[in-house]
């Protein structure tokens, strides 16, 4: 059979006709060369980290980030893991027995935990025969040892000490902790040898044998809590998730397909394009060994849609030539230059959207730009070069009268159209109003970042946080660093005194609705040295101003306990760590307070020294305003970039202009719905809009280009309108179907954020249809009337 083609229009379908015929031509080729990239590709995945960690939402080299580094390498890490048991009757010898071999297995049996404290080896600092004594709470005891306790001497013992309250026994004495250091250091290291941070995967294999070793005692009754614990679960459960909605994605899709084509090349054509896009986009994040993040997690099952709806599009085009010339080769290529420059322009915009995160300033969001960019253009590569490669291969049959859609879908359309035509000027300015009030409404929406919140409350490890952070007065850690620039400036009286100041303003404080608890710094190491050589006397626990005598008292401990002190002040006497406790909280909150603390310590030392606020709480807070700091950035280039290339691909700034509407109403219209719902904004609700932006388009640009072809044909707005509705408005349709599924599979997910994000993007793209098929044809006809197309 001959192959006859139409003469494709304009430059891209004229520059793809080519490709299109070489693909199809080369099909063998094309394929194996496509098998062997994803061949090579594949194992890389494997190599892809999970990292829900806080620091890794922020760059290598913010500040905030780099601070927390030098913190840890000179003090240690600040977010222990908590076992907390219930003190069920009397600090004996079979309550410290159990509370002994517990802590013997974690500290000899899970891989990086560095030590371990509780009221076994809890430090008891006192003067015998005029020295001074460093030594544990138990010194000597074992379970097998001969040793008698006397429950109530101890008890009265614990609960006299400052140090032990909050940390290692709770106030009331009715529980007891042991707190899991993990090393600073992890197994890997760098390309000089010097020993990496502890990865997130390292943490994480800790906290999971700690589980299970927790799970081995279930008659304690332990609750497990802590900054690790909680990443733990939010990993654990974003990886399920994900992998749950996107299953779940592709698997309606392809339903979809099936329903619409009717075909079974009209399923496993998209399901090359979304395997290979995935494989391709996650095999270079696993080369460059980027961390599949929360965020990424809950935009995968989008990917899924994006690489269908590109299939969608040439697929519709393809089978409708293909019935009517009866001629594989000269439909698709057909197809290839009909709505191949849609195809690439929407994927060009939607790469544009997602790239429009990386001019933000955290690292979570730039990586989901950058990858899920990727996978937009992997999945171009697949529907433009790979699919004429395949449908040569495939064996397709023609099927009589396969209208894909039924007529009651016609009919709708027709309505549509009929309603934006017959009242351009009305559909027009309720679309406009109604886009001016959502602007509005927009102002009420707030952020809110707390990921563990977010979990129904049936998570174990949820609930156990609670309890702890209730029973101890909040282990919430904020680190404060205060550098003097001296050596031995720490020893200087007026520093003492300032820094006894700020422990007494900031204990037991309260800021912005937080309450900061107890603190711990070297000079509870002072009071307790000094309380040591004035014959144990409870009113000696003070701090000494005498800067000998501090010196002196410090040497005495350094030389019984030097990896105690080491903790809280740094070798040359120049740096010290004033450590705070607070209660759980999200992110804005935990901002403001620290704004308050950093507000207290520069009234106190003034530009004496340099205060810094770190540890895992701290970045928590600084990446609040980055992450709105990204959205503003991301909306304003997502919306420059998108108008632009809009504007370029239909060459009619009148078209790109009212392009505006369709394309932010049916954002606003969401942010508004949040608003009502009462949702906040957080790390992944922020992104919906900058997305949505990116794939709603993709709709408005194949209906306005097609429109402006019809109507440089049919030289009448109301008739282009019907015939663009006719002719692509099935398409939309089943991509608008497909992408909503993709984004409603995390509408599975039992986190709440993750299942409004899937919410949010399920609603933007049915309101999308809706505004591309009223509002957008009501628009073209105001602003173009019964103008000839000559005359535009």
């Amino acid at each position: 059979m001959s192959t006859i083609v139409a003469e494709p229009t304009g430059f891209i379908g004229k520059s793809l006709q080519p490709f299109a015929e070489l693909c199809y031509d080369r099909a063998k080729t094309v394929i194996v060369l496509t098998i062997i990239a994803l061949t090579a590709l594949l194992p890389q995945i494997l190599n892809i980290p999970i990292d829900v960690s806080t620091e890794g939402m922020l760059h290598k080299n913010d500040p905030a980030r780099l601070a927390y580094n030098e913190f840890k390498a000179t003090f240690g890490r600040d977010d222990v893991i908590i076992l907390s048991l219930p003190v069920k009757d009397k600090m004996d010898s079979e309550f410290f027995s159990q509370l002994h071999e517990l802590q013997q297995k974690l500290e000899n049996t899970i891989a990086h935990v560095q030590y371990t404290t509780s009221l076994i080896n809890a430090r008891v600092t006192k003067s015998e025969d005029d020295e001074l004594v460093v030594e544990n709470l138990l010194e000597g005891w074992t379970p097998r040892s001969n040793i008698s306790l006397d429950s109530e001497v101890i008890q009265s013992f614990v609960l006299a000490q400052p140090p032990y309250l909050d940390r290692l026994v709770s106030r009331d004495g009715k529980y007891t902790a042991i707190l899991v250091n993990l090393a600073v250091y992890g197994s890997e290291k760098d390309a000089k040898g010097n020993p990496l941070f502890l990865d997130p995967m390292e943490s994480q294999h800790a906290v999971k044998s700690i589980k299970a070793l927790v799970a081995e005692y279930p008659e304690l009754d332990i609750a497990l809590g802590g900054k690790p614990v909680i990443l733990n679960i939010i990993n654990t459960n974003t990886f399920r998730d994900s992998s749950i909605s996107g299953t779940a994605a592709i698997f309606i899709s392809m339903l979809f397909m099936m329903v619409f084509f009717r075909r079974l090349s009209g399923v496993l054509l998209p399901l090359v394009v979304i395997c290979g896009s995935m494989v391709a986009a996650m095999g270079i994040m696993g080369i460059t060994r980027a961390p599949f993040t929360l965020t990424i997690g809950s935009v995968f099952p989008l990917m899924v849609a994006v690489g269908v709806a590109d299939a969608v599009h040439i697929l519709t085009h393809f089978y409708r030539n293909y019935e009517e010339v009866g001629d594989k080769r000269s439909a698709i290529i057909q197809a290839i230059c009909d709505s191949g420059p849609a195809v690439l322009m929407t994927s060009l915009t939607t790469a544009a959207g997602f790239l429009s995160f990386t001019a933000g300033d955290l690292a979570s969001t730039a990586d989901l730009g950058i990858y899920a960019a990727i996978a937009v253009l992997f999945a171009l590569y697949f529907t433009l070069i790979l699919l004429p490669s395949c449908i040569a291969l495939f064996d397709i049959k023609r099927l009589a009268n396969n209208r894909g859609l039924n007529h009651k879908l016609d009919a709708f359309l027709s309505a549509c159209g009929n309603l934006a035509c017959n009242f351009p000027r009305a559909v027009s300015l309720f679309g406009i109003g109604l886009m001016i009030l959502c602007i509005w409404g927009t102002s009420f929406l707030y952020f809110y970042y707390d990921p563990i919140s977010r979990f129904p409350d049936h998570v174990v490890e949820k609930t156990d946080n609670s309890r702890i952070d209730k029973a101890y007065y909040g282990i919430t850690p904020i680190e404060v660093i205060i550098n003097t620039h001296k050596p031995r400036g720490v020893l200087n009286e007026a520093f003492l005194t300032k820094l006894e100041e700020a422990e007494q303003r900031l204990a037991f404080s309260k800021h912005e609705g937080l309450q900061l608890e107890s603190t711990y710094s070297v000079l509870t190491i002072l009071r307790e040295v000094h309380k040591a050589i004035n014959n144990n006397d409870p009113e000696a626990y003070i701090v000494t101003k005498d800067p000998e005598l501090a010196a002196q008292e410090l040497l005495l401990f350094e030389l019984n306990d030097a990896d105690d002190l080491r903790d809280v002040i740094d070798y040359d006497l120049q740096t010290v760590r004033l450590s705070l406790s607070t209660h759980h909280a999200d992110g804005v909150q935990y901002a403001r307070l620290i704004a308050n603390i950093e507000e207290v310590l520069d009234g106190i030392f003034g530009q004496e020294v340099d205060i810094t606020i770190t540890g895992t709480t701290a970045l928590m807070a600084a990446s609040v305003p980055k992450a709105l700091q990204t959205m503003a950035k991301s909306y304003i280039v997502a919306a420059i970039l998108i108008i632009l290339m809009m504007m370029l691909m239909v060459r009619n700034i009148k078209i790109g202009l009212i392009s505006i509407v369709p394309n932010l109403l049916p954002i606003l219209l969401v942010m508004n719905v949040m608003v009502m719902m009462g949702w906040p904004l957080d790390m992944t609700t922020i992104l919906v809009g900058a997305i949505a932006m990116g794939i709603v388009v993709d709709d408005t640009l194949h209906f306005l280009y097609h429109f402006k072809q019809n109507f440089e044909v049919l030289q009448s707005a109301k008739t282009a309108v019907h015939a663009t509705l006719k002719s692509t408005g099935p398409a939309l349709f089943i991509t608008t179907i497909i992408f909503s599924t993709g984004a409603g599979g995390n509408m599975l997910s039992a986190i709440e954020n993750i299942f409004i994000f899937g919410f949010t993007m399920w609603l933007v793209t049915i309101l999308a249809l809706l505004a591309d098929i009223l509002i957008a044809p009501a628009l073209l006809v105001w602003a173009f009337g019964e103008k000839q197309a000559a005359e535009q």
